[in-house]
């Protein structure tokens, strides 16, 4: 900082100088920040997806349907567009299997997939 004429101020040097610092942080900053809130929405996302999958499966179970289910459904949660396959049959006498499968775009427009099974003793 100069002195002209009993007046104070950066020079121009010193003001580039601050910008072209400011700059290349701002450079650095920015597609970090926009990687790291695409990650937490995929996160979220797939939280949901997980919820979504458990609840199923808990309808699932309790429910003693001897006769094969196989149901696709939709389900929109949180503004994403989830696709559901429920499927229930019998393995063996007294012997069921569940199974929830969901799909769903995530903010990258990447197709993802969830899948949980289950067996249960049906007396």
């Amino acid at each position: 900082m100069k002195t002209f004429g009993g007046e104070r101020g950066f020079t121009l040097a010193e003001v580039l100088t601050a910008l072209m610092i400011l700059g290349l942080l701002a450079v650095t900053a920015i597609p970090a920040y926009t990687e790291l809130r695409i990650r937490y929405q995929v996160q979220d996302q797939r939280f949901e997806a997980v919820q979504l999958m458990q609840e199923q499966m808990e309808r699932l179970q309790r429910t003693w349907v001897v006769p094969a289910v196989n149901r696709t459904m939709e389900i929109n949660r949180a503004g994403t567009m989830f696709r559901v396959t429920v499927r229930k049959r019998l393995i063996r006498s007294h012997l069921l299997e569940s199974e929830v499968v969901i799909r769903w775009r995530d903010f990258r427009k990447q197709e993802q997939l969830l899948r949980l099974r289950a067996r249960q003793f049906a007396p």
